[in-house]
């Protein structure tokens, strides 16, 4: 059986998170910001035979592009993707990626919710990093395919954006996703990252 579980991409860093954290920075105030929207409604921006390119107008954080193809969904933010930073190779930027024939998950209306977790910086909120559920595939040793979800986070920096970890489906999932979240909050684990 299998048993989703936690995953922070950068999970040899997060001793020295947890020791960065007890310090100063950790007085900051950090909240969550809720956005919900249809990626369906969101305008095409880019179609091949093979995917297309969604991008979505955010309210809470930079614009999102969704790129939609036969064996899953990746994730881009705006404005990096138009100045070539993830087509170029640039370490400091990486697609977040759904598992196996992933998808974004959406409720049976098609809404999909975002949380925005943010920090109070001269007295307006800025997002410092995205969770979202996905949806992916696993075929189990039957060869049955199982359809599973978790949480995905995205760091957001101002010259950085990538996948930095996924939190399965276990107990205090949101939390834990959370913490992963906040954990890299003043750093940029991009580079160690790119895949």
């Amino acid at each position: 059986m299998h048993r989703p579980s936690v995953v922070p991409a950068f999970a040899p860093a997060l001793i020295g998170l947890a020791a960065l954290a007890a310090g100063p920075a950790a007085a900051a105030e950090i909240s969550s910001v809720y956005e919900r929207f249809s990626v369906e409604e969101c305008p095409v921006a880019e179609e091949t035979d093979r995917e297309q390119w969604r991008r979505c107008d955010m309210k809470n954080g930079p614009d999102l592009v969704f790129i939609l193809h036969e064996h899953g969904v990746a994730v881009l933010v705006e404005p990096a993707a138009s100045e070539g930073r993830y087509e170029a190779g640039d370490p400091n930027y990486d697609m977040g990626r759904t598992g196996h024939f992933g998808d974004i998950f959406a409720d049976d209306k098609g809404v999909t919710t975002l949380e925005w977790r943010v920090e109070k910086v001269g007295g307006k909120w800025q997002p410092f990093a995205a969770i979202y559920r996905t949806t992916y595939t696993l075929f189990g040793d039957d060869g049955q395919p199982q359809n599973l979800n978790r949480l995905d986070i995205l760091k957001i920096g101002a010259d950085h954006a990538c996948q930095i970890g996924e939190v399965g489906n276990v107990a205090g999932q949101n939390e834990k996703a959370r913490a992963i979240a906040d954990a890299a909050r003043d750093i940029n684990p991009c580079p160690a990252l790119k895949r």
